[in-house]
């Protein structure tokens, strides 16, 4: 191979790895880098002096590929596609690594780095040095050159031939020569060939020697011979060798043409992209790959700027043999010689298919819902604001439907979610087969579903299209064996006729579809005071997990007592609100909005932790009140966090289990699931105490308490109320005592303000109450104010 022929073969090899918009890393023995080609730099975050040497930790082999997560300081992730080829470097075995980034190929490509000092070094090969031994003495005579190849000092007297060798060539070099020489001695031919040798200063470097033996009666007599350095040269094929592998390997694909144009070399990637093999491109041009589209698609364009500048970027649509259409990014950069004339371009292209297809399901998925495959809240807004503008523009009448299936969480805790999604699909695409082409049905959230109607003619015309979404949604649903009977609420806002925001015709229908609940109605329409209610839900929902956040939030605990001796038994927590601008705010108000809000787990897990630190601190100093009695709402009971929540707060407080007593409401027990049977008996086992509160209000069947571990009966304040004249109210109340004993349970009676009241049901045997005759929901001070016992009149007849 000439110098030239080199130098060309190198720098559109170097050409090709310094812009391939792949990044290449050269790894030897325990992952350690020995080259890392400009992207693979960019890719990984480091430059080429911090990756040489370093320890990089890549699976090997990997050559079907394999994902890799990097960060770069200061920038965005990105996911790389790796895999390795076994190539060589410098003559030892090593990995060629190939970085390929899939997160998007936009990024611009780094400038064409010219190779700094290739090109000097290999000028400098031509110079050659001269010897000369005659056989008959084996005296050795060099020029001044060799000398300087040798490294030798120039007094030094030149060795005989048979000492010489020796010294500089050792081991099979040695040997080498000195078969060479003595073969063109013995046979009076010329030795041409390439050996490695030690300089005089100990380098090893490579050497061409020729050797033209001179004869006389048919045997030689005399050996002359050219000495040259060629270690750049050995050095350059060797890197030639290196580049030709990576070329060959390199995942984008890479097309080398001459300066008219046509193609002179591809590579194997080349192929993979476009169906085409080298032999079938090779004197065409790139605009075999030209897709003519009506749009003007055409290679023209950049091969015009390519006259002017020496580099163009972008992408543009090809042609793959089988005629497919696809995109690529496309990088071409000028080779020009010494005078700056064009030799070749290098043409670096990639296949974008695979990225285009990611960002269409990207986009999917960012406006889908992922379960039902419904527009999700974000493609909802989108065309409910295309409908409020053309409403503005035209007039058009259009409604918006919120729709809530009723009781479904409860198939969800039932059945499990598997079993609720696949209702959730199949709900959606009943209500889908109703609507019209034009029309919007989304997934909202949870069971939540939202329409939007368009072009109606009349505000009352949507009536009958919510009818038959209502039968279709309560027709019988079969999911495997199972058939399921759902109902749903729906809250309709009309949209068009005045200047409504979507958020105001969401909030509208939100605040309906909450009224159609209350009312016990299948839908109902956006009225005033609707919308009044539900901008108080939303503000209220607001102000109350700011109050969370900024501890505005406090406790007061009412006594439980021995309605015999005035003892104190324990202490209900009960949450209360100071809003700095509005005073206090009455439970009865925010425990709703905090369970319609999603607020009432964060709620409730202040609540159980604030209540059992102050119950620790009264035992610390000495009080023993009883039991702490938390309330506890059937959304915490039915997740799957509350033991958790529970042993974390015992933990961080120290509070004996014993002491805790937790309070469900009867409607949360009615028909309970395994899971919440577990949670019970858990609790149960760790000592806590479990009451019922409000007992009595309930709807369903008594049966559930058998099988439940109970402690307590709070009788609900609703009977009390009534005593001791209502007497079908102390007949409940009596019923509630036999229930009880009957049952093991300890009874407590709520809402006692009289003693009348007091007096009955001691009469009755209730031996337990909680009410403002005895004290009102105090703060801890005072609480810790009051004398126990209490001292309350009682008179038994």
């Amino acid at each position: 191979m000439t110098d030239e022929t080199a130098k060309a073969r190198e720098q559109q090899l170097e050409c090709v790895l310094a812009h391939t918009r792949e990044g290449l890393v050269v790894i030897q023995g325990q992952g350690i880098v020995r080259y890392a080609n400009p992207r693979a730099c960019e890719l990984l975050g480091d430059s080429q002096e911090q990756l040489i040497g370093q320890n990089l930790s890549i699976p090997l082999p990997s050559s079907t590929g394999h994902i890799i997560e990097v960060k770069p300081a200061g920038e965005e992730p990105r996911t790389l596609e790796i895999f390795a080829v076994q190539s060589e470097w410098e003559s030892d075995p090593a990995w060629l690594v190939h970085l390929h980034d899939i997160t998007g190929l936009v990024a611009a490509e780094r400038a064409l780095k010219e190779n700094k000092d290739l090109l000097v070094r290999t000028n400098r090969v031509a110079r050659v040095g001269g010897w000369e031994t005659v056989m008959s003495t084996g005296e050795l005579r060099w020029t001044s050159v060799t000398r300087e190849i040798l490294e030798v000092d120039p007094t030094e007297p030149v060795p005989p031939l048979d000492e010489a060798l020796p010294r500089f060539y050792k081991g099979e070099n040695y040997e080498q020569i000195r078969t060479n020489l003595q073969h063109a001695i013995d046979h009076g031919v010329t030795a041409d060939f390439d050996t490695q040798l030690q300089t005089g200063k100990g380098r090893t470097i490579w050497v061409r020697i020729q050797a033209q033996p001179e004869t006389q009666n048919g045997k030689t007599v005399r050996l002359l011979g050219t000495f040259q350095d060629i270690s750049e040269r050995k050095e350059l094929e060797t890197r030639l060798a290196e580049w030709g592998a990576a070329f060959e390997a390199v995942g984008e694909g890479v097309i080398i043409t001459d300066a008219e144009e046509r193609i002179t070399a591809v590579n194997p990637a080349f192929t993979a992209i476009t169906g085409y093999s080298e032999d079938e491109v090779r004197g065409c041009t790139p605009s075999i790959l030209q897709f003519d589209s009506p749009g003007g698609n055409t290679h023209e364009p950049f091969w015009a700027q390519l006259k002017k500048q020496d580099r163009w970027q972008g992408e543009i649509w090809s042609r793959r043999k089988d005629g497919e259409v696809f995109p690529t990014w496309q990088t071409i950069n000028t080779i020009t010689d010494k005078v700056g004339n064009i030799t070749h371009y290098v043409s670096i292209l990639t296949d974008l298919s695979r990225i285009k297809h990611a960002e269409q399901q990207w986009e999917y998925l960012a406006n889908h819902d992922p379960l039902t495959g419904l527009p999700n809240r974000r493609l909802f807004k989108d065309r409910l604001e295309q409908a409020v503008s053309q409403g503005r523009r035209s007039g058009e009448t259009f409604a918006v439907l919120l729709l809530d299936l009723n009781d479904f969480k409860a198939l969800n805790d039932g059945f499990g979610h598997d079993i609720g999604d696949q209702a959730l699909k199949a709900l959606g695409s009943r209500i889908k087969g109703l609507l019209k082409e034009d029309d919007t049905l989304a997934r909202w959230g949870g069971d939540e579903l939202l329409l939007l109607v368009r072009d109606l003619v009349d505000p009352s015309a949507i009536s009958p299209l919510v009818e038959r979404i209502l039968d279709a949604l309560e027709a019988p649903l079969v999911i495997g064996r199972q058939e399921f009977r759902l109902t749903a609420s729906i809250g309709i806002a009309i949209g068009g006729v005045t200047n409504h925001t979507t958020s105001a015709l969401i909030m509208q229908a939100d605040g309906a579809m909450y009224s159609a609940k209350d009312a016990g109605q299948r839908f109902a329409f956006f009225a005033k005071e609707v919308g009044e209610a539900a901008r108080e839900r939303i503000h209220l929902g607001t102000e109350l997990a700011r109050a969370l956040e900024r501890g505005q939030m406090t406790l007061h605990y009412q006594p439980q007592v021995d309605l015999q001796t005035g003892q104190c038994l324990g202490l209900e927590a009960l949450a209360r609100w100071h809003h700095p601008d509005e005073g206090w705010i009455s439970p009865a108000r925010f425990i709703p909005v905090a369970e319609q809000c999603g607020l009432i787990h964060k709620l409730g897990e202040w609540v159980l932790e604030a209540a059992c630190l102050q119950a620790q601190l009264w035992l610390a100093d000495g009080w023993d009140f009883g039991r702490m009695a938390v309330n506890i709402s059937s959304q915490q009971l039915n997740s799957n966090r509350l033991i958790a929540q529970v042993d974390k707060v015992l933990n961080k407080t120290g509070l004996p289990p014993t002491r805790l007593e937790l309070e469900l409401t009867e409607s949360s027990l009615v028909d309970p699931n395994i899971s919440v049977s577990k949670t019970l008996d858990a609790l149960r086992l760790r000592g806590i105490h479990i009451a019922i509160d409000d007992f009595g209000t309930g709807y369903s069947s008594l049966g559930y308490l058998k099988d439940l571990p109970v402690d307590r009966l709070k009788i609900d304040r609703s009977f009390v109320d009534g005593l001791p004249e209502d007497k079908k109210a102390r007949a409940l109340v009596e019923t509630v005592m036999t229930l009880g004993s009957k049952l093991g349970f300890q009874v407590l009676a709520e809402g006692i303000e009289t003693p009348a009241q007091h007096q009955d049901l001691l009469q009755m045997g209730c031996l337990a109450g909680q009410g403002y005759l005895f004290a009102k929901p105090l703060d801890p001070k005072g609480i810790w104010a009051l004398q126990f016992p209490l001292q309350v009149p009682v008179t038994i007849a």
